[in-house]
């Protein structure tokens, strides 16, 4: 009825079972403009804060397992201001390298390894193509590279490398990686590990690209078999046999390989 009113502030809480939300409405430009502020000076990183008192700007604020998304509107008129907070669980324990896809941000990585463990950088995937990296205990056997989707404020995770040698713009400084990753998959596998060993945990024939692919070496994505090579990409390394007859194709099966006896192996797996 006419005596109807929008309340000044109204909250909305949902909880989920790794999620927290709190999603805060308010009327006020000027409390907006200083709660926004009052963020900065609480240690959240933002990469627009240059931007912190233009109001119709939305802000990205993040602090460990905390993201809040400061956003504009109109209510029949009038301007809304909302912030959005999720809060994340903290995992106990991380025991496979498919743990680590629940850090999907710089800041919540950083709060559970600690930021001297994590180097930002650029990967590069062709001379072309490169994209925002976070380097996870470079140089060591629990290296890992999380790409994010989101390069301007390092979030919204897009897949993990684990590999023994990482291409990115400081790879110089000692992210080769010696001996063997000591990061454990669910499905089995392990950098290192032996085509026919690949084979064996599969439960079944595979195909990988040949030579005349842009994607040479890389195992077909494919859900045939125990792995499903389309959720985890694996790429393979064959020394010396690279220029061997049966790779100049577009594909090739996995068991003809092993019947060259070739010294086939997992490089790369990507999560």
């Amino acid at each position: 009825n006419k005596k109807d009113f929008f309340p000044d502030e109204s909250v909305d809480l949902r909880f989920e079972p790794d999620t927290k939300s709190y999603m805060l409405s308010m009327f006020s430009a000027s409390k907006y403009i200083n709660g926004r502020q009052s963020l900065i000076k609480d240690g959240f990183f933002c990469a627009d804060k240059e931007n912190i008192s233009q109001e119709k700007t939305p802000m990205l604020f993040q602090k460990a397992n905390i993201t809040i998304q400061a956003t504009s509107g109109m209510v029949d008129s009038i301007p809304q201001y909302i912030f959005v907070l999720k809060q994340k669980k903290i995992p106990s324990e991380i025991s496979f390298a498919e743990d680590l896809l629940q850090f999907d941000s710089y800041e919540y990585l950083a709060s559970f390894f600690g930021r001297q463990n994590i180097r930002n950088d650029l990967y590069y995937f062709s001379q072309n193509e490169l994209k925002k990296c976070s380097v996870l205990f470079n140089g060591t056997k629990r290296q890992a590279v999380f790409v994010w989707g989101d390069e301007h404020n390092l979030n919204n995770l897009s897949y993990i490398i684990v590999s023994k040698k990482i291409t990115t713009e400081r790879a110089e400084e000692g992210s080769a990686l010696t001996g063997t990753s000591s990061w454990q998959f669910q499905n089995g596998m392990y950098l290192g590990m032996d085509i026919k060993e690949l084979l064996k945990l599969n439960k079944g024939d595979f195909d990988i690209y040949g030579n005349k692919s842009d994607l040479a070496f890389m195992v077909k994505p494919t859900p045939n078999g125990k792995i499903n090579f389309i959720e985890t990409a694996v790429m393979l390394n064959c020394n010396l046999c690279n220029e061997d007859k049966i790779f100049d194709q577009q594909e090739v099966s996995a068991l003809e390989i092993t019947k060259e006896n070739l010294p086939m192996k997992i490089f790369d797996i990507i999560i």
